[in-house]
């Protein structure tokens, strides 16, 4: 009886249900098909109409357009919240306190005490939530970290990395919406935090440098995350389209993922003297895909299954995690995306309104009535000691 009760629970199917309509939950929605025991039951939408024609594209689902209507339903097991980042912070809570496990589109929330709240409700309700940062689930990404971890390229010496697309400003766009959490901080920079905090843990200290849009949000920014031995170097923009790969540079190798860095298709690995100096010379443009075509001794090239939008990874890893009762993803824990680098965040920035710093994932919002910063101005953070003081921040 009790080996039965386990078969069931570990083929236990569930009801997904996605609050908005935009462009993330329609390849949400589409990429649940890749999820085995995956099933989308109900779609929430203030406009009806939309939540309607939403359904009837996904073939599946139930519309609803009321809030309390959309979480009384039965067949309800996990909410996806993919509205605005705005809203991260009510419509989460809402699907807390009504039983339902949680996964919330980057970022968990547009600050950090909206994140901390979050995830301090997820805890006493004894809810599973999780900020939807799926490239960690991706094959690629998963074998990148164990290539560092088994000493493939040994001792990690630099990290490099950029996401950065060119998009038309418009000042009411959620791009650029500083009211919506826009800013390319906090819709690509957090994917090259987060990377790099899976990879090498938290940093000792952060510096960088940003421009700001005419709206106020984040144009560009330009991360350093300070290790003992390591500086990774990061770059995220809404200003242009740059070569979006991502370098782990080691003693022994080198590791790249290939543009764009997000997806994980492609990851290049070369331990060889020449192999190395290549990569290190030709990062993007001809040359570098020519090279990838030619056989190169101590090179290795390693392709990943794309499956859809990439999405339906982390949709498997959370239903595995609650099939196992568990509230907690050792992957992707909240205190990742709630906490963050808030204890290496200088607390005093309060004149800089427009700069986002961020952990893995969420951020910590600093605005104040001073007004805008000389674009390009330096940034650094020190961190806090263990009674919340600054300690040597220069």
């Amino acid at each position: 009886m009790a080996e039965n009760s386990e078969a069931a629970a570990k083929t236990k199917e569930f009801g997904w249900g996605i609050i908005g309509t935009g462009r993330i939950a329609h390849d949400f929605a589409s990429d649940l098909r890749f999820a085995d025991g995956a099933r989308l039951v109900a779609v929430l939408s203030r406009d009806q109409k939309l939540a309607d024609e939403f359904c009837t594209k996904a073939g599946s689902g139930k519309a609803y357009s009321d809030m309390d209507r959309f979480m009384a339903d039965p067949s309800l097991d996990i909410v996806y919240v993919a509205s605005p980042n705005s809203m991260h912070l009510p419509q989460a809570l809402r699907a807390i306190r009504a039983g339902k496990a949680v996964l919330v589109e980057k970022p968990l929330a547009p600050s950090e005490p909206e994140a901390d709240v979050i995830a301090r409700e997820a805890v006493r309700n004894h809810v599973f939530v999780m900020e939807a940062m799926w490239i960690r689930f991706l094959p690629g990404i998963i074998a990148v970290k164990k290539l560092i971890e088994d000493g493939a390229i040994g001792d990690v010496t630099g990290i490099t990395g950029t996401l950065s697309y060119k998009n038309t400003y418009d000042a009411a766009g959620r791009l650029f919406n500083k009211a919506m959490g826009g800013g390319a901080s906090l819709d690509l920079g957090v994917y090259l935090l987060s990377l790099t905090m899976l990879l090498m843990g938290e940093p000792r200290r952060i510096s960088g440098s940003w421009k700001a849009a005419p709206s106020g949000v984040d144009l560009h920014a330009n991360y350093r995350l300070h290790y003992a031995n390591v500086t990774a170097e990061l770059t995220c923009g809404l200003d242009d389209t740059l070569h979006n790969s991502f370098d782990i540079i080691g003693i022994k190798g080198h590791i790249r993922i290939s543009d764009p860095f997000i997806r994980a298709r492609r990851v290049e690995v070369a331990t060889g003297t020449i192999s190395r100096k290549l990569m290190l010379t030709f990062k993007s443009g001809l040359a570098a895909k020519l090279l990838t075509k030619l056989p190169i001794p101590h090179r290795q090239l390693l392709q990943f299954e794309d499956r859809g939008h990439g999405l339906s990874h982390q949709a498997v890893a959370v239903m595995d995690v609650l099939r196992d009762g568990k509230t907690v993803i050792e992957t992707m824990p909240l205190t990742d995306s709630s906490a963050g680098l808030n204890r290496w965040i200088k607390s005093g920035w309060n004149s800089f309104s427009s700069l986002t710093t961020t952990g893995c994932g969420s951020a910590r919002r600093l605005s104040g009535a001073a007004g805008m910063p000389t674009e390009g101005r330096a940034i650094t953070f020190a961190p806090l000691t263990d009674d919340g003081a600054m300690s040597g921040a220069k």
